[in-house]
């Protein structure tokens, strides 16, 4: 199997605490879905306990750290799956163009989709969209930090 492009059911029996650096109760994301050379996609429930929860609904800050561990995701299982070492930290460099046309509410599925637009040694920059059904919740463009090995 290539593992740039591996099935999804594949995907999905990867246990995400194994590629994420979070740990509970910051971990947000469930389970990776997709990926290949230059896209990642990652599904989340929204749970009434989740932090990032308010009076049943989902505060954009969440949104945000989906996005944010959309990119871990990926850039663990690159780490482990493909390179075979241990799982990297990244770090946000910066969020623009932000734009949020949904508030997610407890129970709700989204899917978070992002594209690398370029990357330049450590530093990756993406296009991301999270989804709700058809409903486009939110769309940026994210920079992360990979944090170099010493």
């Amino acid at each position: 199997m290539d593992m740039m492009c591996p099935t999804e059911q594949f995907l999905r029996d990867i246990d995400i605490h194994d590629i994420l650096p979070q740990r509970e109760p910051f971990i947000l994301v469930d389970k990776l879905t997709y990926i290949d050379d230059t896209s990642t996609r990652t599904e989340v429930t929204i749970a009434d306990n989740c932090i990032f929860v308010s009076d049943g609904t989902y505060i954009s800050e969440g949104l945000i750290e989906i996005v944010a561990q959309t990119c871990a995701a990926r850039i663990g299982y690159i780490s482990k799956y493909v390179l075979h070492k241990g799982v990297s930290i990244g770090y946000i460099g910066a969020i623009r163009a932000l734009e949020q046309n949904y508030i997610p509410k407890v129970g709700d599925n989204l899917i978070c989709s992002i594209d690398i637009v370029d990357q330049v040694f450590n530093m990756s920059r993406a296009k991301a969209v999270i989804y709700c059904g058809t409903q486009v919740v939110l769309t940026t463009e994210i920079k992360i930090v990979e944090k170099s090995e010493s």
